[in-house]
C-alpha cells in the first residue's frame, strides 16, 4: 500500500515541476533583456 502512495507523490511532484518549467520558459517571457548597465545595448 505505501507504494502507491510513494507512486502518486512521485507523480505529483513531476507535474509539478513541469507545470512550473512551462509556465516559466513557455506560457509567459517576461524581460530578457532587464540586466543592462545603463547603455542600451552594450552587453556589459
Amino acid at each position: 500500500m505505501s507504494e502507491i502512495y510513494q507512486n502518486i507523490i512521485v507523480a505529483i511532484i513531476g507535474l509539478i515541476a513541469i507545470a512550473f518549467l512551462i509556465r516559466k520558459y513557455i506560457w509567459s517571457p517576461k524581460k530578457k533583456n532587464s540586466k543592462s548597465c545603463g547603455n542600451d545595448g552594450c552587453g556589459c
